[in-house]
């Protein structure tokens, strides 16, 4: 492993640390949401709600603020720092103007928008719904801004501040969702993501300010950057726009089947990204400022192999990760959701969306890794054209699967799409650079390992269940790690031993140096 792989692999530990911190108040966040409120008809309103918002930050400043990195590096790198500030201040200004207009509409056209969104369900259910887009919308400026915010950061490879951002931001929903509870239900529960989308643009905003960033720099419409980034965001904001459709397709046929499917599907979702929160958001995070940099010295074969590097310690991570959910979801939903209002029947709807998002794990995690190759080259285009196929895939097969399977079919169709997005794209990257990821062999020893792993934890655990949930479940994983990293170090998959060797220099150093300031 190279200085560079040395250097992204020390981030994205940096990253997964705080995540690690991050997602478990990410999870309390989840597990008070679902003791107050279960999975029921209040909170399928919420859900259904939070897909606005959710839609305009990711179409808008997250098309945006993807295209700016590399440009925006391009120019600092290029010791034209002036003309960066400058593209940076631009950029932030169109932003907050787009995100301004689209809330806008949205508030206005709230009850259409959501007539449109859950068609099934009951005037009620949909005037809530209705009510709590409108309290969570003036905080799509401010988390689109933060969105932002966070590219920046991680320009200048300040990772670890951007990543304490969503801390900030799931304590406050947390402190205010039990605040507010009792005086105003589950509406309270809109006002408190407005406030913790505040507390997070806040935290963000003083970070950006303590570095050497001048947000006062003056610059026009008619910078030459801005073209640049226009042109791919442009097709990235195409690309998310499907994106997003489909999961306006899934809460519409969701919306007709039983109370709690769409609430279910969302604490699923939570689940099975648990794993990618904490790692491949921290590698993805990492290794985008280094793709950047091969991409801008035009070395193809460098980004390559970074990105197939990536992709391969993600496998490593994400199959057993996969099957571990997959294989314990029951279990697993029992113990971090049943309790107060989450009964055993909302744990058996999630734990079915659980098993079907489970087996695209590997999909979801490894297009964050390509996507960012691509968008490194400054090529937009074609992770977007290979989304929207996705995305049109997903659709017609939710359709298909939604009445013999009920919401476990629109998990389902889900992981099947981004199985088949990370295909094409590893494919089109090879294509792209002429060269191979290389991760084959890796993959097909890691899935192999996984597999055994898996049937030894489904034998075990059932014998474990009378020492009480946590020690059983507990003791599952255990085992299960244990047999995992035995099958994968007598498989020989390279990947482990790479992660060791790192691990063993960063333990010497840390002792040589306590040694050096004993002496």
């Amino acid at each position: 492993m190279g200085k560079s792989g040395q250097g992204v692999a020390r981030a994205a530990t940096v990253i997964m640390l705080i995540s690690v911190l991050g997602k478990l108040i990410g999870f309390a966040r989840e597990q008070v949401i679902a003791s107050q409120f279960g999975a029921t008809e209040l909170t399928d309103a919420f859900v259904a709600a939070w897909t606005v918002p959710q839609m305009l930050i990711g179409v808008i400043a997250g098309a945006i603020g993807t295209a700016l990195l590399p440009v925006f590096m391009q120019y600092m790198g290029e010791q034209d720092k002036r003309q960066g500030l400058g593209l940076l201040g631009v950029t932030l200004h169109l932003t907050a103007l787009l995100l301004i207009i689209a809330s806008g509409v949205a508030f206005v056209a709230a009850p259409w928008i959501t007539k449109l969104l859950v068609p099934d369900f009951g005037p009620e259910q949909q005037a809530l719904t209705a009510a709590m887009l409108r309290v969570m919308l003036p905080g799509v400026l401010l988390s689109g801004l933060a969105t932002l915010f966070v590219f920046v950061l991680n320009s200048f490879k300040r990772f670890a501040w951007s990543a304490l951002a969503p801390l900030m931001m799931n304590i406050g929903i947390i402190a205010t969702t039990l605040l507010l509870k009792d005086r105003l239900g589950i509406v309270g529960l809109g006002w408190a993501w407005l406030l913790g989308m505040t507390l997070q643009f806040c935290f963000l905003f003083w970070q950006v300010k303590r570095t050497e960033v001048n947000l006062n720099v003056k610059a026009s419409l008619r910078h030459p950057g801005v073209k640049q980034v226009l042109v791919l965001a442009l097709p990235m904001m195409v690309g998310a726009l499907f994106g997003q459709v489909h999961l306006f397709v899934d809460k519409g046929l969701a919306s007709g089947l039983d109370a709690g499917s769409i609430a279910a599907l969302n604490y699923a979702t939570k689940l099975a990204q648990l794993p990618v929160g904490i790692f491949v958001t921290a590698l993805a995070t990492a290794i985008y400022p280094t793709l950047a940099e091969y991409a801008g010295r035009g070395d193809k074969a460098g980004l390559a192999n970074a990105a197939g590097s990536g992709v391969r310690l993600l496998s490593l991570v994400m199959l057993p990760a996969a099957v571990g959910l997959f294989v314990l979801r029951v279990p697993i939903v029992r113990l971090v959701f049943e309790r107060g209002s989450f009964d055993a029947g909302a744990t058996q709807l999630t734990a079915t969306a659980l098993a079907f998002y489970s087996l695209g794990l590997l999909g979801v995690a490894n297009i964050q890794i390509l996507s960012r190759a691509f968008y490194s080259l400054q090529d937009s285009f074609t992770p977007v054209k290979v989304n929207i196929g996705a995305a049109l895939v997903n659709i017609a097969l939710a359709i298909v699967l939604v009445k013999p399977l009920g919401h476990g079919g629109i998990a389902l169709a889900n992981s099947l799409a981004v199985l088949g997005n990370m295909v094409c794209l590893v494919w089109l990257l090879r294509n792209k650079t002429g060269q191979g990821l290389g991760f084959v062999t890796s993959v097909a020893r890691i899935a192999a390992a996984s597999g055994i792993m898996g049937g030894v934890v489904y034998m075990l655990y059932p014998r474990l269940v009378g020492l009480g949930q946590i020690i059983s479940l507990g003791l599952a994983v255990g085992v299960g790690v244990i047999v995992y990293l035995a099958l994968v170090a007598v498989l020989g998959v390279e990947e482990l031993s790479q992660i060791v060797e790192l691990v063993r220099k960063r333990l010497g150093r840390g002792i040589r140096s306590e040694h050096q300031a004993a002496s």
